[in-house]
Order: structure tokens, then C-alpha cells, then sequence
């Protein structure tokens, strides 16, 4: 849930633009559409050319707010006409699986109101994680796919899970994605969090989160992470009693506790694209959309316009 200095925040910085010949637009999307329970999605919200007024986010109560907002203004001056473009972005992780819904988000309080489209995302339960009950601290690998095909693009993510508290970490080696396309996505590095697993309590942080491109086709496997943890425990110790010399006590000491761990790996089966694929299939797969649009749409003479696809 957006909460009340966000809110607030966001209604400070109200767009408070002039009056532009551009054409105005308010939109929102998301990075990705289908994830699992355990990945992030980046939400935008961007208005161009706005006159005036407040930005009413939508309600995020089934996700998790990671991160921002982030904020980004953009402006450009062409042929003596000014364009005002203003983003906010955050960093949003589903708290449940199902089709969610961000409903619009809106503008009010200017000369006219402007509403986005809701976005609905597709949540799918993430890999089960299985942990031995005398393991307090452990590395886990996994990726939000293990079939797809050329062109598809999946997400893989390394998670370190402590019952004690999380001091630091250092990798032993770089991670490796050879045999595809790795680009890093942005997270808070430094967050820990809560999560539960077999009823029991983990603290949580994510090393790495990355998008993966295959580059070729078959079997390709990510190997296992190593990396050296540090993490704060108790430790019982027993203790002489200082009144009663022949009685003892137990009492919590803490202690560092270094943890020398190493992931589980993963095989990624990239497929083939199949046999009655249509003559004219070129290879390219995913969800496609083309959006064009022109700066403005009433033009004196030898004014000039920009066409955007």
C-alpha cells in the first residue's frame, strides 16, 4: 500500500506545466506481465505535457513496495515549443499468486483529469524450496522457468536464507550465466526481509536478480553459487551462578558464525520452435504491441512535428 508521505510526496511535486501545443498523454505499464510469486516488476506511471495537477496512485495492497518512487523529468525545446515529460517508478513484489490487478492511477485537480488503464499481472507459484530443519543458513538458486524457447526470455535469481541474523556475504566467484544473454535488473541489494518456509522464520536477501536471453538452443545449465556468509547467532553457555557456587545457569551469548555455502544449480531446456511453425515465422516470439503517435495534430505551415513508433 502507497503510503501517506509517498502520497504526499507525489502531490508536492504535481505537474505544473505551461501551456504546450505537444500532445498530452498519461500512461502506465509494468516491466513484465507474468512472474512468479518471488519476482519484482517494475510499475511506471508517466505524463507528458500535463497542464496541472495532483498524481493519485492506485492502491497496492497486493504487492509489496520494494523500492521508490523512483522520479525521472524529461524535457526537450523544438521549433519554440516546449516538451514536458514527468515519470515515477517502484519496485513492486505480489504477495500472493493469481491474476492481479494495479487499477488506474489518476490526475485530478488540474484543468481536465486523465486516468491510466489498470494492468492486470499474472503471478505463478515459485519453485519449492527445501530445506533440512538443521541448516540455519543456506543458498538457493532458481529461475521463473526451465522450458522455453528461442527469443523467450526468463529471470534467475539468488537468494541467501538465514534463521540468524544477517551480518554480510562474499561471493567466492563471479555468477555465472554462460550461455546466454545476461542483463542485471535493479534491486535494493541491501534489503533484507522476513519470510517463512516450513513454518519456520528465515531472514532473507537477494544477491542477484538477472534476465536471461538463451543463445543457443538444447540443454544449458547455471552452476552452482558459492559464497562465503557471516551471520550473528546465540549461543548457550553455561555459568557459574555468583551467589551459589555450586549452581549454574545458561545464558545467550552471541556469537559470528561464518557459513561456507554452496547453491543448487539449474537446467535450462531451450526447445526447438515447432515443426508446423507458419512459412512466414522469422523466429521472433514473445507479446508484441505497436504504439505511434505524433507530437501534435494541428500544425500551421512549416511547423514541424514529430511521428513516434
Amino acid at each position: 500500500m502507497v503510503t501517506k508521505q509517498t502520497y504526499l510526496a507525489l502531490l508536492f511535486y504535481g505537474l505544473i506545466f505551461g501551456h504546450f501545443a505537444y500532445t498530452q498523454s498519461f500512461t502506465a505499464s509494468v516491466s513484465k506481465n507474468n512472474i512468479s510469486v518471488r519476482e519484482s516488476i517494475e510499475y511506471s506511471i508517466k505524463a507528458e505535457n500535463i497542464e496541472s495537477g495532483s498524481i493519485e496512485l492506485p492502491n497496492f495492497n497486493d504487492f509489496e513496495i520494494m523500492g521508490g518512487p523512483y522520479q525521472q523529468r524529461n524535457s526537450s525545446f523544438i521549433n519554440g515549443k516546449q516538451s514536458h515529460s514527468i515519470s515515477y517508478s517502484y519496485s513492486l513484489r505480489p504477495k500472493k499468486t493469481g491474476v492481479l490487478t494495479i487499477a488506474a492511477a489518476k490526475i485530478t485537480g488540474g484543468s481536465k483529469p486523465y486516468q491510466t488503464k489498470e494492468i492486470k499481472i499474472t503471478v505463478q507459484k515459485a519453485e519449492h524450496i527445501k530445506t533440512d530443519e538443521k541448516q540455519s543458513t543456506f543458498v538457493r538458486l532458481y529461475v521463473s522457468k526451465s522450458q522455453l524457447y528461442p527469443g523467450e526470455e526468463l529471470t534467475a535469481s539468488v537468494n541467501v536464507y538465514s534463521k540468524e541474523t544477517l551480518k554480510g556475504y562474499e561471493l567466492i566467484k563471479d555468477i555465472s550465466y554462460e550461455g546466454f544473454l545476461a542483463t542485471p535488473l535493479d534491486f535494493d541489494r541491501s534489503k533484507v526481509r522476513s519470510e517463512i518456509i516450513n513454518g519456520i522464520e528465515y531472514q532473507v536477501i537477494t544477491i542477484d536478480r538477472s534476465k536471461l536471453s538463451p543463445l543457443k538452443k538444447g540443454k544449458i545449465a547455471i552452476p552452482s553459487v558459492q559464497i562465503d556468509v557471516t551471520t550473528l547467532g546465540y549461543k548457550k553457555v553455561k555459568t557459574r551462578h555468583p551467589f551459589w557456587p555450586n549452581q549454574y545457569f545458561y545464558q545467550n551469548k552471541i556469537q559470528q558464525n561464518d557459513h561456507h555455502l554452496t547453491s543448487n544449480r539449474k537446467v535450462i531446456h531451450v526447445k526447438d520452435f515447432p515443426e508446423d511453425a507458419p512459412e512466414n515465422f522469422s523466429g521472433a516470439t514473445g507479446n508484441y504491441q505497436i504504439i505511434s503517435h505524433v507530437t501534435q495534430t494541428n500544425p500551421v505551415a512549416n511547423d514541424a512535428i514529430n511521428y513516434k513508433i
